[in-house]
C-alpha cells in the first residue's frame, strides 16, 4: 500500500508522481489517495477563503473527473471514494480566513473562543453530516488500484 495524505496537490508534476507510483505498486497493492475535494461545499460557500486552496503550497485543486483522468492515465482505477476527515476544522479555518479578509476582528477572536467549545461545533453538526453524506465534504479519500491487462 502506498498513502498520499494530502500530498499529490503539492507535487510540481503530480501525473507524473503517479506513473512512479504505478510502476513500484505491485500488481495487488492499493493506493489511498487523500486530498481537498474542490467540489466540496466549502469550496462553493467560501470561494478564495477555502482552506483547501492553501495558497501558495498547494499547487493543484483537483475537480472529480480530471482526478480520475488523471489517476486513469496513469494505470489506476478508483475501486472506492468518500468523503474523509477534517469537517469541523476546515470549515472554521475557512470562516476565520473570511472574516479576517473583510476586517471583522472582533469577530474572528470571538470565533476562536466559540470554536474550541462544543456549541459551534453542535451548530454545525448537521451541514457537515449532509456534506458527507453527499460527497460535498472538504477532503476526499480514494482507494485505487492498478489497472490490469
Amino acid at each position: 500500500m502506498i498513502t498520499l495524505w494530502d500530498v499529490l496537490e503539492h507535487l510540481y508534476d503530480p501525473l507524473a508522481g503517479l506513473v512512479e507510483i504505478n510502476r513500484i505498486l505491485r500488481d495487488d497493492g492499493l493506493l489511498v489517495i487523500e486530498l481537498p475535494n474542490a467540489e466540496s461545499f466549502d469550496a462553493a460557500l467560501f470561494g478564495p477563503y477555502w482552506i483547501g486552496l492553501d495558497m501558495p503550497r498547494h499547487l493543484y485543486v483537483f475537480p472529480p473527473a480530471p482526478l480520475e483522468a488523471m489517476l486513469k492515465q496513469s494505470g489506476f482505477q478508483i475501486v472506492s471514494q468518500r468523503c474523509s476527515s477534517g469537517g469541523y476544522g476546515a470549515f472554521v479555518l475557512s470562516l476565520k480566513f473570511w472574516i479576517e479578509e473583510h476586517a471583522f476582528k472582533w469577530l474572528s477572536r470571538l470565533m476562536t473562543v466559540l470554536s474550541k467549545g462544543p456549541a459551534l461545533r453542535l451548530l454545525l453538526l448537521p451541514y457537515i453530516y449532509l456534506a458527507y453524506a453527499l460527497r460535498r465534504g472538504p477532503e476526499i479519500r480514494l482507494f485505487c488500484q492498478k489497472m490490469t491487462g
